[in-house]
Order: C-alpha cells, then sequence, then structure tokens
C-alpha cells in the first residue's frame, strides 16, 4: 500500500460526495463499504466506479514494486512512484521487489532496469595541470625537444568489471511450471534449486541460453520427484517496462473512458429440485394423480356432482312454476270480478305481471337443471345455478335452495366441467 499522506481522493455516493482522503483513508473506506456502490475521484481526473479502482489495486498487488526500508516493507508502488521514493531516500541501499511472488534484489537494479541513465556512473574527467605563465617552464616538466617525433596513441583497454557485475545482479524473469507465477530469478541463483513463492514447488533452474551465467558441463542432472526443472521454454522475455508518468498514481486511469460495471451471470448455478405435484390439486391429463401405486383412473368429477344439485334445482323450479300457476288463475278471476276503474285493478295487474315473470325464470331454472342432470348444455345449467343462487327470486322458498345454487356454480364454473358436458 502506498504510504502516501496527500489527500486528493474522494468518494461519492447516493449523489454525496465524501472526502478528501489519503490513499489509505480510502482504501479502508472501500474495504468497510464493499457492498455499495460508489465512485472515486483522484485530484481533478474523472469519477471511476470503485470496482475499476479495487482492480486496479490488484493488479498493484501483483506487479507493484515493494520495498523494504530499515526492516519495514512498504507499497505496492508504482514505477513513476517506485522512482520518485527512490529518490527520496537518496538511492540508498535497500531492497526491492516486483510483485509478491518476487525474490528480494537490490533496489538499484530494479530501478537501473526501469531508467538505465538513472544510475549511470558521471564521466571521469582528467584534471588538468594550471598553466604556467608565459616564458616560464612548469617544475618537473620536461624541456621540449625541436622536432621531436609524436608518441604512438596507446588504446585504452575496457572495464569490464561492470558490464560483469551488472549480468551477475540483473535478476532473469522466469515462469514456475506448476502454477505459472511469474518468478524473478536472481542471476546467481541459475544452476541451483529455489522455491516457488506461490506453490511451494521446489525448481530446479537450469539455465538460460542466452542468459549471463549457464551450467558449466562438468555438471550432471540430479533427478529428483519434488524438484521441478525449470528450462528454457519456462523463462519469459525479461523486457523493461517503459516508465509510467509520474502525473497521478494510477496514470492510465485517465486514459479509460469510465464505464459502468456489467452485472455477469453466475458461472454456476445450484441444481434446482424436483418440483413436488400439489396433492391437493385436481387431477387432469397433464397432472396425474399423486398417489403411490394408483391406477390410471378418469380425470372427469363423478357424475353425482352434476345430477343432485340439478335434481333439487329442477324439483324446487317445478314447485316454484306450479304455485306461480296457482297464483295466476287466482288473480286473474280476481280481475275479472273486478269493475272498471275499481281501486285494487292496478295493484292486481301488477301482481300477476311480477308472477309471470317469476314463472318464466323458474322455466329457465327447470330446463337448466335437466341439462345439468343429463350434463347437455353447460350455458343453460350455469344460468340455472345462477337463478337459484338468488334469495330474492321464491322467497320464502329460495332460501333452502340457496346452498345448492352456490354449490352447483362453483362445480359448473371449474375446468373440468367443460370436459364433463362434453362427454
Amino acid at each position: 500500500m502506498n504510504d502516501s499522506g496527500d489527500k486528493n481522493w474522494r468518494i461519492r455516493v447516493d449523489n454525496e460526495t465524501l472526502g478528501p482522503f489519503s490513499e489509505v483513508e480510502m482504501r479502508h473506506w472501500l474495504a468497510e463499504h464493499r457492498g455499495k456502490r460508489a465512485e472515486v475521484q483522484q485530484g481533478r481526473s474523472d469519477w471511476y466506479p470503485s470496482s475499476v479502482i479495487l482492480q486496479r489495486f490488484k493488479e498493484l498487488a501483483r506487479t507493484g514494486i515493494y520495498l523494504r526500508v530499515n526492516g519495514q516493507v512498504e507499497g505496492p508502488y508504482t514505477r513513476p512512484r517506485f522512482v520518485q521514493r527512490m529518490e527520496q531516500l537518496g538511492n540508498a541501499e535497500v531492497d526491492a521487489k516486483e510483485g509478491n511472488d518476487g525474490f528480494w534484489v537490490s533496489a538499484k537494479v530494479i530501478l537501473r532496469e526501469l531508467n538505465p541513465n538513472q544510475l549511470a556512473p558521471p564521466p571521469r574527467t582528467t584534471p588538468t595541470a594550471p598553466k604556467a605563465p608565459s616564458g616560464t617552464t612548469p617544475r618537473g616538466t620536461p624541456p621540449k625537444t625541436p622536432n621531436a617525433p609524436p608518441r604512438p596513441a596507446v588504446p585504452a583497454t575496457p572495464k569490464t568489471t561492470d558490464s560483469v557485475s551488472e549480468k551477475t545482479t540483473t535478476p532473469v524473469r522466469a515462469n514456475c511450471p506448476v502454477c505459472k507465477a511469474t518468478l524473478q530469478v536472481p542471476a546467481d541463483q541459475l544452476g541451483k534449486t529455489i522455491r516457488c513463492a506461490s506453490c511451494k514447488k521446489q525448481i530446479r533452474v537450469v539455465g538460460k541460453s542466452n542468459s549471463a551465467v549457464t551450467p558449466t558441463p562438468t555438471q550432471s542432472p540430479v533427478i529428483d520427484d519434488d524438484v521441478v526443472t525449470l528450462g528454457d521454454d519456462d523463462f519469459a522475455a525479461s523486457v523493461p517496462t517503459s516508465p509510467r508518468p509520474a502525473t497521478s498514481v494510477f496514470a492510465p486511469l485517465e486514459n479509460v473512458t469510465p464505464i459502468r460495471p456489467v452485472a455477469v451471470p453466475r458461472p454456476y448455478t445450484p441444481p434446482q429440485p424436483a418440483p413436488v405435484p400439489n396433492p391437493y390439486a385436481s387431477p387432469g391429463p397433464q397432472n396425474p394423480p399423486y398417489y403411490a401405486g394408483a391406477q390410471h383412473r378418469s380425470s372427469l368429477p363423478h357424475p353425482a356432482l352434476y345430477i343432485i344439485p340439478g335434481v333439487l334445482i329442477a324439483m324446487y323450479s317445478l314447485v316454484m312454476i306450479v304455485l306461480s300457476c296457482v297464483g295466476l288463475v287466482l288473480q286473474t278471476l280476481v280481475i275479472a270480478n273486478l269493475d272498471r276503474g275499481a281501486p285494487g285493478l292496478v295493484s292486481t295487474s301488477l301482481n300477476i305481471l311480477i308472477t309471470l315473470m317469476w314463472v318464466i325464470a323458474h322455466g329457465i331454472t327447470l330446463v337448466g337443471a335437466v341439462h345439468m342432470i343429463l350434463r347437455r348444455n353447460l350455458t343453460f345449467a350455469r344460468i340455472s345455478a345462477i337463478v337459484a343462487s338468488v334469495p330474492c327470486i321464491g322467497f320464502p322458498f329460495s332460501c333452502l335452495i340457496f346452498p345448492v345454487g352456490v354449490i352447483s356454480c362453483v362445480i359448473l364454473f371449474m375446468n373440468e366441467a367443460k370436459r364433463a358436458f362434453r362427454s
């Protein structure tokens, strides 16, 4: 984690801006509120989803540079931040490593990979003696001989100590053949057995064909089941990464268009148990009986469910028709004995009209009840059940048939009634 004290981070949650925070405080806040949808801003850059920032932190923890100063580990740093930190330390002799799986080497080695000119030795200058006054010869200088032949130039022998030390100290990047983790193997470890920091597997470094150190021909390979040999194919290309601009700790974020995270479906869905059929559901062609070991039964309701209510409604309708007809005859005789203009003529005529309507209604009920008994016409049967369920028609006798009418309506409006009346 970068030990930066600059409070240039802000967090926006539910249109409310929090901060400013330092980088340490911002990471702690995101870790404590991991489930919230938040956006993060550094300085004057754009707002980015917290998921993008957390992903960058994961990549930084895997590929960042760690420093070990006075026994304390600092980092991970980005490469520009690492260069700045080294300048703050005055290029002191400290250890560093790249990523969690790297090996601790001198920080100057990694700094030389990032910027070869960073630690270049200053050019050597030959001290010049002060000029003597004109007309005098400095002490210790041999007198000039006229027409003396010039001395031949002696070529300077190149010094190879720096290049040899650089080759022996520059780490070599390799891939673990077991877990494929990227390792940084110091050059002095080539030809020896090392342990992978990720899978804890012992690896014998055979050496790269073009590396600085190669095993001697006299070395004989040792066969060991617990040791994995690291060959030429496992070495990764050790290409120095170009330094990033030091304007921001996360400089690449400013060149990325902010996008919203897309919900990714779960790669694994637990198996769902098989649906259990409802034991109380009426059996149908697609809903077989739930009874264990039950034989095939008819899905149609029993005919008694239609015959018994139909007989009761038919008997009620027949009785009401007979009583209504008797009432019509009596009221007709009353009207026949009344004179024109008598006060009871209008009321008696109105009673005859109402009684006639009751006779028609009970006649329809009787026809529907017959269809219910015979299961012929479902529409007439439903009309008969509806009329029988109205308590005001044929009061007070309708109160007796009212429960039968309600039960008939429930039975006739079920889905099984359509199949029963079609058969």
